[in-house]
């Protein structure tokens, strides 16, 4: 969650508090009630949203953090019997995109080391009755296929996880504009209405909508419409 987000969530809340807590004020006005039921859903489905997108890829972490550097370090042991055996055999192609080291490994993220662990595996498949001699024996090789194989599912899993990081994202987006929506075209336009019979009210309402500024100065008020309440 951003500081903007951060920001626009701590004043819905306050206002959804504040209206919670004077409903005595607009429990009676069939149309305000009828605004405030449709913000109180739109707050439960924007904070739905954001929950599901801080979850979208912490199962993923884990995985990462336990497995990553076991698995670099077996291609990397890949990588350097497919060098030698092409340098031995003036495969140049096969040497140039097998000559890595560690920290090259460690440049790119999960799904750019699975485009190297494809490469590894496909190079296995043609040329891994070879490496015997350079280290790599047969068991090695099924071993090395096998975290492969558990990269590319890392992989899999880390690409969905974007498309629904990305999802929730426009989700998210997409709700925050219709709360806004509903905020200044209606419950502001509607609770302005009630200055005269109940200030008190009112001037609550106006500063449960200030947003909080995170940065430490002072708090600050939506911009008015068309000298609507902000």
């Amino acid at each position: 969650m951003n500081k903007k987000t951060k920001q626009r969530m701590a004043m819905y809340r306050s206002v959804r508090s504040f209206l919670a807590q004077n409903s005595a004020e607009w429990q009676n006005l069939p149309e305000l009630v009828t605004m405030v039921s449709d913000f109180n859903n739109l707050l439960a489905e924007h904070e739905a949203a954001l929950v599901k997108q801080g979850i979208s890829t912490k199962p993923l972490t884990d995985d990462k953090n336990a497995r990553l550097e076991v698995i670099k370090k077996q291609i990397l042991e890949g990588q350097t019997a497919l060098y030698l055996y092409a340098k031995r055999n003036n495969l140049y192609e096969l040497r140039e995109r097998n000559k890595s080291t560690l920290s090259k490994l460690n440049d790119g993220g999960v799904l750019a080391l699975s485009l190297v662990g494809e490469q590894v595996r496909l190079d296995l498949e043609a040329y891994g009755t070879n490496l015997d001699s350079f280290g790599l024996d047969a068991v090695k090789r099924s071993a090395l296929l096998q975290v492969l194989g558990e990269l590319s599912e890392l992989a899999t899993r880390i690409r969905a996880a974007i498309n629904t990081r990305k999802q929730s994202t426009q989700s998210i987006l997409f709700t925050e504009r219709r709360i806004n929506e509903l905020l200044k075209d209606e419950l502001d336009r509607y609770i302005l209405l009630l200055a005269n019979s109940s200030a008190v009210f009112v001037n609550g309402y106006r500063n449960a909508r200030m947003l909080i500024n995170y940065a430490g100065s002072s708090p600050k008020a939506p911009e008015p419409d068309d000298g609507q309440a902000a």
